[in-house]
């Protein structure tokens, strides 16, 4: 995976630059889409880590890179979090969204009790 530069965290090989950085990256060159800029939409507010973690495996297992931002603040101790009732956001390319959403559905209802 890339890291940015510019604030040191990972993202997504498919994106050509760094979302917590900046709103909208632009996507690698390709037929369809060398000219407009991808977005990044959040499809979730994790409530916690180990969720946030589960569910961008289980995105990434399925084809879909997803990128967990948390919303920690170092310069604050940890408490922006807190603040804002969730830990953290699930974000994906606006272009995979709807199918992010359908599958992120199933992985939080998990398996159902016999």
């Amino acid at each position: 995976m890339p890291i940015c530069p510019r604030c040191r965290r990972t993202y997504a090989a498919e994106w050509s630059g760094c979302p917590h950085c900046f709103p909208e990256v632009q996507g690698k060159d390709s037929a369809e889409d060398s000219e407009t800029a991808r977005a990044i939409v959040e499809i979730y507010r994790v409530p916690d880590e180990i969720t946030g973690i589960s569910a961008q495996a289980f995105l990434r297992s399925e084809g879909i890179p997803a990128l967990l931002l948390d919303m920690r603040a170092s310069f604050y101790g940890n408490v922006l979090s807190g603040i804002q009732g969730f830990w953290g956001k699930l974000l994906v390319l606006k272009d995979q969204e709807e199918a992010a959403r359908r599958l992120l559905a199933v992985f939080l209802r998990g398996t159902p009790e016999p």
